[in-house]
């Protein structure tokens, strides 16, 4: 098992720059890289779970354009609208 703090997610995130340059490092990485690390316990292991996550399932989240993230909102936005409004529904009867 490897050491886990700073100095190891510093290593997985400057690594993980320079093993995918298109995507590099994006803001909110860390955090994700963060709870990797915290439930891995391994640079090298973390490292390579970032990178299938990014690479094969966040497909386009960690990208400069966030497509990836923009067409989740597509979809999530007109859900959130209907709670929105129902949950205004509910709190309306409560009254």
């Amino acid at each position: 098992m490897q050491r886990v703090g700073e100095g190891a997610l510093r290593n997985i995130l400057s690594a993980y720059a320079s093993h995918n340059p298109t995507v590099g490092y994006c803001q909110g990485m860390n955090f994700l890289a963060a709870t990797l690390l915290l439930e891995i316990k391994d640079e090298e292991k973390s490292f390579w779970v970032l990178s299938v996550l990014v690479e094969r399932i966040l497909v386009q989240y960690y990208h400069n354009s966030l497509v990836g993230l923009r067409i989740d909102q597509v979809h999530v936005r007109p859900r959130a609208q209907s709670l929105r409004h129902r949950l205004h529904e509910w709190a309306q009867q409560k009254r």
